[in-house]
């Protein structure tokens, strides 16, 4: 079970949409009926009070279900989007030994999984998979700057190590919502810098360093031939 990542604001809003909505059902089921009203208006306002009370659950289950990748929903409920493949390079300061010069960077995918409700990561390097534990997505409610904040987990389990990493993930959202800029700490202990940029919101197949490479790939070939 994924747990909710939504913050107060969000919640907010959810409850907002679904009074409105509700307000409109029973409205509709009042002027649908109005002539039953006038004469019998008792009956008409339980169907009514009933229509609104199942607005909110409807909502729920829409909400609960659907892919945020809609920019339309993403705008009518202002709930930013950062569902899809993600591309880019990680740069860490980790060493082995003391005067090792720094590493390369390091091709990294996310994949992100996102619903109203809900917010799983999964990140991807050729070596090493992760896993968020804790997410957040924040939007500051005056200026609209937004970022995803995330623990996650590493487990390395090249040449029998077994080795579980925690970390902390601070990264920006900007450029129309299609970039992912900031940084990271580990229990390693090393820092780093991250910087992706979205190829796709359709992920649903993406499991692997391999897959994600490969959808990358495709994706840049049909930009060659269009």
């Amino acid at each position: 079970m994924i747990p909710l990542s939504i913050t107060s604001t969000d919640l907010e809003r959810l409850a907002k949409l679904s009074a409105v909505l509700g307000a409109i059902v029973a409205a509709i089921v009042v002027a649908a009926r109005w002539v039953t009203f006038q004469v019998s208006p008792i009956p008409v306002l339980a169907q009514a009070a009933s229509g609104a009370l199942a607005a909110p659950t409807l909502i729920l289950l829409v909400v609960h279900k659907i892919k945020w990748k809609y920019l339309l929903l993403s705008k009518l409920l202002g709930r930013r989007m950062v569902h899809g493949l993600w591309w880019g390079e990680l740069h860490s300061d980790y060493v082995k030994n003391p005067g090792d010069p720094p590493l390369l960077p390091i091709p990294i995918a996310f994949v992100i999984r996102q619903t109203y409700l809900t917010l799983s990561i999964r990140s991807y390097t050729s070596s090493i998979p992760g896993e968020s534990i804790l997410e957040m997505l924040h939007a500051h409610p005056t200026t609209g700057d937004a970022s995803l904040r995330y623990t996650y987990q590493m487990t390395r389990r090249a040449n029998a190590e077994n080795k579980a990493t925690l970390g902390y993930g601070d990264l920006v959202l900007g450029s129309e919502d299609k970039e992912l800029v900031g940084d990271y700490w580990t229990n390693s202990p090393s820092t780093g810098h991250i910087r992706l940029t979205l190829l796709t919101r359709d992920c649903d197949d993406i499991r692997s360093f391999e897959d994600a490479m490969k959808s990358k790939m495709a994706l840049e070939s049909k930009l060659v031939s269009a």
